[in-house]
């Protein structure tokens, strides 16, 4: 049996992650969804690694929830309402949690159609990059459920209320187009493009100090839910820290030489 998710730490400071399920659209499982809540958990645990990128194998990126395990009512589906309830607490909640908790950005390149859950873990992640051949649903309404792993709290955040009542509504397709002008995917590029301009983003991201990187997507995540006085307060408290590190001094330092001060 191959892994659900296939983890690539690169020597520059990336590790991609695949979801591995080809032949049923990547759709979840509980075994993907716990490899790649433990897979980001593992990035975060690992000070060489800087960036995560998580994509799928195959045509799809992910087809979210898997409609026939809910038509058997097995797996993540099997039980109670109540055993339904924990399940998405104990599995399908693991992912949406270890990226929204990531001190690492996190990527997402979109290789091909994210429905349902796949919507949302775009949604989930930093910053995506989407290939030509991309679409985007929010399925949930179409089969009579909600978004149970967090999208209706993620996408009014992301792309804005009313777009998030469109895609939620309507369960339509979009094109990669069409959600980049929402703000759910920061580029459209090539198929054949996908991986090299991610992992081009990645690298620009990696260029700069670890701990200034960490310190800023934590500062942006938890600003959206504070007052402006307490982010300033974290900000402070923060900034005060990293004026000591190595990663400061050496930028500044190259900085003030190249502007011919030092």
């Amino acid at each position: 049996m191959s892994d659900p998710v296939i983890v690539e730490k690169r020597e520059d400071g990336i590790c991609i992650l695949r979801m591995n399920r080809p032949e049923h659209a990547n759709a979840s499982t509980p075994e993907l969804c716990l490899a790649l809540a433990q897979a980001v958990e593992n990035c975060n645990r690992d000070e060489s690694v800087h960036v995560i990128i998580i994509t799928g194998t195959g045509r799809f990126f992910s087809a979210g929830g898997d409609i026939k395990a809910m038509d058997t009512r097995t797996d993540m589906f099997a039980g109670s309402p109540n055993d339904i309830r924990n399940k998405y607490r104990e599995i399908i909640h693991k992912v949406q949690l270890s990226i929204y908790r990531s001190d690492i950005p996190v990527i997402a390149a979109v290789n091909g159609a994210s429905a349902g859950a796949g919507n949302d873990l775009v949604a989930v992640c930093d910053i995506a990059i989407a290939a030509e051949q991309a679409k985007f649903q929010e399925t949930f309404v179409s089969i009579g459920l909600i978004s149970g792993d967090g999208g209706s709290w993620l996408l009014p955040r992301v792309i804005g209320r009313s777009n998030a009542f469109l895609m939620a509504y309507t369960a339509d397709w979009f094109t990669a187009e069409e959600v980049q002008k929402m703000g759910l995917v920061h580029k459209v590029v090539p198929n054949e493009s996908l991986m090299d301009e991610t992992l081009a983003l990645a690298a620009r991201i990696n260029r700069h100090p670890n701990g200034a990187i960490r310190a800023t997507r934590r500062l942006i995540i938890e600003g959206g839910e504070s007052s402006f006085e307490a982010a300033l307060d974290q900000c402070a408290s923060i900034q005060g820290g990293l004026h000591f590190t190595d990663g400061h001094r050496d930028r500044l330092e190259k900085l003030l030489k190249k502007l011919n001060m030092k």
